[in-house]
Formats: C-alpha cells, sequence, structure tokens
C-alpha cells in the first residue's frame, strides 16, 4: 500500500522546484484534493524561493513544467472518475535540462497525509 497524493501532499522537480498541483473536487482527504495524473501535470513555480535549482550553465535549462507521470505512480484499484489517483513514490519527467540532456526524471513528492493508502 502507497500513500495517496493530495493538493496538500509536496511535489518537486527534483531539484527542490516546487509543483503547482490541482487535487480533484471529488475526493478529498484532510481537506486536500487528491492528485490525479492531470493535476501534476502543471507548472513548476516561477516564485524564486519555489524555483527549480538547477544551476545556471549553458547546456541548463530549469524546470518549468511536468510533462508525464510515469504509469507506475497510478493507483491500479483507486480511480475518481475513472482516472487512477497519483501515489508515492512519484515518478515522472520535466522539461529541464541538466548537461543538454532530457527530460529529466526527478519528479518527487511526499505524501503529508497517512489517512488514506492505495495499490
Amino acid at each position: 500500500m502507497s500513500a495517496v497524493l493530495t493538493a496538500n501532499s509536496t511535489v518537486t522537480c527534483g531539484h527542490l522546484g516546487t509543483v503547482l498541483v490541482q487535487g480533484s473536487t471529488k475526493l478529498s482527504v484532510s481537506s486536500g484534493g487528491v492528485l490525479l495524473e492531470n493535476g501534476i501535470l502543471q507548472s513548476v513555480s516561477a516564485v524564486p524561493a519555489t524555483q527549480c535549482q538547477i544551476p545556471v550553465a549553458q547546456t541548463n535549462t530549469k524546470c518549468t513544467k511536468v510533462l508525464s507521470v510515469l504509469s507506475t505512480s497510478l493507483a491500479q484499484k483507486l480511480t475518481v472518475g475513472g482516472k487512477p489517483v497519483a501515489l508515492v513514490p512519484l515518478s515522472g519527467t520535466t522539461n529541464g535540462v541538466v548537461g543538454g540532456l532530457t527530460p529529466q526524471q526527478w519528479l518527487t513528492a511526499l505524501a503529508n497525509q497517512t489517512k488514506l493508502s492505495a495499490v
């Protein structure tokens, strides 16, 4: 069993940039809507204290958007509106570039809740 991610979860690009997530309005846990794939395919914060921390270099580009969530991060049995909820551990890609390599596979999350788990 893995913890279900919600709008109260901490989702980052892996380079410490905060992903701006949107939870479902149909199911919530501790007042945070559960996250579906489309609620994670969002922008990485542009606020300096929470934006991607990729070092400035000619071959690097900061993460600004989540490109994908890997299917291994989505529940097999728990769905909302026919779509699987997102689970810990979260894996996915961003549009960030380090050393000329893209996409970056550094998407990570902390659930910040222990009330709901799924497989």
